[in-house]
């Protein structure tokens, strides 16, 4: 029979974590064979990484802001147009991202750019 793996992600910190908490665990039940497993799974990419012999699948990136991508180093270098489009993208993309400032750029960028439903713009004009 056999079983469905999965590949979890996990940062180095995690998974030593992981380990630390399966050596503490002392109990004494019938999944032991299980941690004993997991701990075998666990520690063989660890070793390997502190010797050299492999390395990360992949890294994190923070994302790109508009002025990187545009080759602009000092963001106050942006037009206000350019500042409320770069919002608008943000906002677009990730809203979780976004200042309550950010929010307000992108969606005064909506509205100067007729991106909003009738609906939308006349909420946006009684706002103010």
């Amino acid at each position: 029979m056999s079983e469905t793996k999965l590949r979890p992600y996990l940062t180095i910190d995690q998974i030593q974590y992981l380990v630390s908490l399966l050596e503490k665990d002392t109990a004494e039940t019938a999944s032991n064979q299980y941690k004993n497993k997991l701990l075998a799974s666990l520690k063989l990419p660890l070793a390997k990484l502190s010797l050299g012999i492999t390395r990360g699948a992949y890294k994190t990136n923070p994302r790109e802001t508009i002025a990187s991508k545009l080759g602009i180093e000092d963001e106050s270098i942006l037009t206000p147009a350019q500042q409320r489009e770069a919002a608008y993208l943000t906002w677009q993309s990730n809203p979780l991202l976004c200042t309550a400032e950010q929010i307000k750029m992108a969606q005064l960028h909506r509205y100067e750019n007729n991106m909003m439903t009738a609906q939308e713009e006349a909420e946006y004009e009684s706002q103010d």
